[in-house]
């Protein structure tokens, strides 16, 4: 349940609200298992399941906002899926230190139909599709998010999301404009083994580092979460 929670916590800062409509999942649940539904078509025990995947949604795509230096962008025209008209875009991470994204998107509206995001190893760690016509629909309306700071924290990635929870645990969200991740830190005096580990579409990583315990929860590798934790507790033990 705590999991669930910091997950919960995770998508907080990339709501989007939707008109009614007809969406298909495909999710991994952990490191072997999939769940796949329509929002229109689910059981009482996938709710929260199915809130988790439609935080998890990408409304709009625009492959401009993206750091070249980081990603490889391959754009593909003249494709209809589901009678639309669609642009598709393979993102692919320059480095292997991010997901892979591969996006159908409406050409005329830029919203996203279909995404796809795959690990570095290239395993389907999260997926939708979108069953209705736009057309008939009011577009989805996405939240505002402003960068704070401007500069870049780590990697491409900007600041934009950072809070104290009741308990202690400082929250804070990252995104390079495609993959997101959170850092949880709070002050824990028992040393817990380090965890890595799939949940509901996100990678998780967990390690003690002196008295405090990181939870770094997201679309980015391990590695990239364990190199993370180490940055921020050497820049801290530098001061």
């Amino acid at each position: 349940m705590k999991k669930i929670i910091l997950l919960f916590c995770l998508l907080t800062a990339v709501t989007a609200s939707y008109a009614s409509e007809q969406v298909y999942f495909k999710i991994a649940v952990n490191e072997n298992d999939y769940s796949t539904f329509l929002t229109d078509r689910i059981s009482t025990k996938q709710k929260i399941l199915q809130y988790l995947a439609t935080k998890m949604r990408q409304p709009f795509f625009k492959p401009e906002q993206l750091n070249r230096k980081y990603y490889k962008v391959v754009e593909s025209r003249g494709i209809k899926y589901f009678d639309v008209n669609v642009v598709q875009y393979d993102v692919r991470p320059i480095h292997n230190d991010r997901f892979r994204h591969l996006l159908m998107v409406d050409q005329r509206n830029g919203v996203v139909i279909r995404k796809e995001i795959y690990d570095t190893q290239g395993k389907l760690v999260f997926a939708f599709t979108s069953l209705e016509k736009h057309s008939q629909e009011p577009l989805p309306r996405a939240q505002k998010i402003s960068k704070k700071p401007a500069e870049e924290v780590f990697k491409g990635y900007f600041l934009v999301h950072d809070k104290t929870l009741k308990d202690g645990t400082r929250h804070m969200s990252f995104t390079d404009g495609l993959n997101k991740f959170s850092v949880f830190r709070k002050k824990y005096d028992i040393e817990l083994n380090t965890m890595e580990r799939i949940l509901y579409g996100n990678y998780v990583f967990r390690k003690s580092v002196g008295k405090e315990l990181f939870t770094v929860v997201g679309t980015l590798p391990f590695t990239e979460m364990e190199r993370l934790v180490e940055n921020i507790s050497n820049l801290e033990e530098n001061k």
